[in-house]
């Protein structure tokens, strides 16, 4: 998974991989990331994330708003792009389109995008969908075991 970080120390992006699913390594790195800043900048450091709400549900909002990052769950189909421009989908661009949006919606641009209500636990457990993708993850498990 590629991650783009824009801190006050640069006017660059700087981009990271990790491994999908590294939820250990992304709380290192911004760990790690939020102690050189507030080093370099002799004052305590906010770390702001976003990511676009799909299937596996608001775990990771979760886990991040735990650790105190202040995260948000951006509804995919707000997020605003060039209609009259042919451009290739790849997450490298849907990434920085992201950081850029997230940039603007903290200096104040309201319509960027829409956020999305982090359900309760409880709300998600009840989600129809939520329920049919952990049936078939089973299935899938069940399957893969049967064939072993």
């Amino acid at each position: 998974m590629d991650y783009r970080v824009h801190t006050p120390l640069s006017d660059k992006i700087s981009r990271y991989t990790l491994k999908p699913c590294d939820w250990k390594e992304l709380l290192k790195l911004s760990e790690r990331i939020r102690t050189r800043v507030a080093v370099e900048l002799k004052k305590r450091v906010e770390v702001v994330s976003c990511y676009e709400a799909g299937y596996d549900g608001f775990w990771l909002h979760r886990l991040l708003e735990a650790q105190g990052i202040r995260n948000y769950v951006i509804d995919p189909s707000s997020v605003q792009v060039d209609r009259r421009a042919r451009r290739a989908k790849t997450d490298r661009v849907d990434v920085e389109r992201l950081l850029r949006s997230l940039m603007a919606y903290l200096r104040g641009e309201p319509k960027v995008w829409s956020v999305v209500r982090v359900p309760s636990v409880a709300e998600e457990d009840d989600s129809p969908l939520h329920r049919e993708r952990g049936r078939l993850i089973g299935d899938l498990h069940y399957r893969r075991s049967a064939v072993s």
